[in-house]
């Protein structure tokens, strides 16, 4: 447990200081990338943390965690959507008692991924769109003219495509939280988002819905390949009659939306895993094929912890198997979240 607490805080306070910036001569007037910053070791950076004090067994007080790097490797010219991005992630469930843990996976990933492979444009938003309101047009140029200002509209109709397709290879590293079962997968994955499904999605949580800006985001949708290495090294190895490999097919989907005012919200994520070379010990155990679910709902707080972080508190409830171990479990967690 101290070993997982402690790599927790070393992403965390890794995070903080991974952006580096030199001052910006204010007196040109640059794009935005420019002006965010000189020179930066990462582009973005997240920590999400989770307090979990409600659980089936008593002593299960914990933390669910989500770190993320990203690194912008191709495309920084932020007129264009081809993107080419590094990224680097940890994610997991982590409690006090390490017996008690029903969903006992640590997973840290280096992701290469490509994006768009293909996307649906968006909507011409126009040249009146108030898309920000700190970008009116230089005074200097005639109305409708400022490059910078057509810049974010273009962005905003970009990001408002209905269709997005994307590529990534990755390599991950799963493990328990006792770090005594893990293995190693390398693969792609293709991944779409859509927001052609959201109205049929929405219907039900839109009716209760009394905010207008509490929308749906849109449907993540993901299929993945991952050749893995070191499976004997996992709860598994009894099941695969000496192979130390497996080959794995991962199918996942996301998505949320809100509910009620426009501080709540609601999210849910399907994850499935199937070896594709399922044998007879495998397929009697029930561990060729692996699903795990998730079921989110929180509320934002007005607690102002810093710029760009969000306080909220929810109620979530997890069930299934998750990677090496694929042990079946559940867990109703409540607590304290907080975004940075």
């Amino acid at each position: 447990m101290k070993r997982a607490l402690l790599l927790i805080s070393c992403l965390g306070f890794g995070s903080l200081a991974a952006a580096q910036t030199n001052g910006a001569d204010t007196t040109v007037k640059k794009s935005m990338v420019e002006a965010s910053a000189s020179f930066k070791v990462f582009d973005k950076y997240g920590l999400k943390l989770d307090l979990k004090f409600i659980d089936p067994e008593k002593g299960s007080f914990g933390i669910d965690y989500q770190f993320q790097l990203d690194k912008k490797l191709l495309g920084k010219d932020p007129a264009k959507i081809n993107k080419l991005n590094l990224s680097l992630g940890s994610s997991g469930f982590v409690t006090v008692a390490e017996d008690k843990n029903k969903n006992s996976s640590l997973i840290s990933e280096i992701k290469l991924e490509g994006q768009p492979l293909f996307h649906v444009k968006g909507k011409d938003l126009g040249p009146s769109s108030p898309i920000d309101p700190l970008a009116d047009d230089d005074p200097e140029l005639p109305p409708g003219k400022d490059p910078l200002v057509q810049q974010i509209r273009d962005q905003a109709a970009q990001v408002a495509s209905p269709l997005w397709l994307s590529f990534n290879l990755h390599a991950k590293h799963e493990t328990t939280q006792d770090f005594r079962n893990y293995d190693f997968a390398f693969g792609p994955q293709l991944a779409v988002s859509t927001s052609y499904l959201s109205s049929i999605l929405d219907f039900p949580f839109g009716l209760l819905r009394a905010a207008k800006n509490n929308n749906p985001r849109q449907l993540d949708l993901s299929v993945g390949y991952d050749y893995v290495t070191g499976a004997n090294k996992t709860s598994l190895a009894p099941l695969l009659e000496d192979s130390k490999f497996m080959n794995r097919l991962n199918l996942k989907a996301e998505w949320e939306t809100g509910i009620l005012s426009g501080n709540e919200r609601i999210a849910f994520l399907f994850d499935s895993y199937y070896d594709l070379d399922r044998n007879l010990l495998l397929k009697n155990a029930g561990k060729d094929w692996n699903y795990f679910y998730m079921i989110r709902i929180e509320k934002l707080l007005k607690i102002n912890l810093g710029p760009g972080t969000k306080t909220k508190i929810a109620i979530k409830y997890t069930a299934g198997e998750l990677p090496p171990n694929f042990d079946k479990g559940f867990v109703l967690g409540g607590g304290f979240s907080i975004d940075f």
